[in-house]
């Protein structure tokens, strides 16, 4: 009796941690290998869940902070198909990668916390790079030249020409770069980025995004 009662026992906790393991955990495991993957400095990483309601206003920054972390970026883990064994050619596993800890609502629900603070990656660094491309090639003559950033928005009244002057510079140009689509390499015959090019650096508004500036 005592040994049914033994292999029950060990059959019920076996079926229970299995069912607990692919019901939720596996997304502790996708999110906590993930998190480990977007940084390459040694470090402490902790995967956290967060709740994710159209209503929730935390951000994953106060997440980590709320337990003493700094938030290097942020993750949803769908709850999609567990294929079996032999299944291929189907949609099992989902996530999204937000590069960002200050998505709200629904939203992250895991926050990659770490025990330093990393660098968010930049999801439009690309802007910078076309730009600074876009202003070296527009340089009549030779110079130093940046292309800075400049705020754009409807209400703002500062133009190039007082951008670059802040920082002891001429401006020569200015561009707005769009947040186009980076089409896959095999893409062909579509419209991926975009550019606009003011000839002008008395433009307020929005406007450009970035001023060409000289040295």
């Amino acid at each position: 009796m005592m040994l049914k009662l033994f292999v029950i026992a060990v059959f019920v906790h076996t079926i229970s941690f299995v069912g607990f393991v692919q019901s939720f955990d596996y997304k502790d495991e996708i999110a906590q290998g993930t998190c480990t993957s977007l940084i390459t400095e040694p470090d402490h990483i902790y995967a956290v869940r967060r709740t994710c309601s159209s209503n929730t206003p935390t951000t994953c920054d106060a997440v980590c902070s709320n337990i003493g972390k700094k938030c290097f970026n942020a993750l949803h883990v769908y709850s999609g198909i567990i294929l079996g064994g032999a299944e291929t050619g189907k949609q099992g596993l989902h996530t999204y990668k937000y590069n960002s800890c200050s998505g709200t609502n629904c939203g992250p629900n895991f926050c990659c916390c770490s025990d330093k603070p990393h660098a968010v990656p930049n999801p439009n660094a690309f802007k910078d790079y076309i730009a600074q491309s876009a202003c070296t090639a527009i340089l009549p003559g030779s110079n130093h030249v940046y292309a800075v950033r400049r705020q754009c928005s409807s209400s703002s009244t500062v133009d190039c020409n007082a951008v670059c002057k802040d920082l002891t510079k001429t401006c020569f140009n200015s561009l707005h770069v769009y947040g186009g689509v980076q089409l896959p390499a095999s893409d062909t015959g579509k419209v991926g980025l975009h550019t606009y090019r003011y000839n002008s650096c008395a433009s307020s508004g929005c406007g450009p995004n970035f001023c060409c500036c000289s040295g």
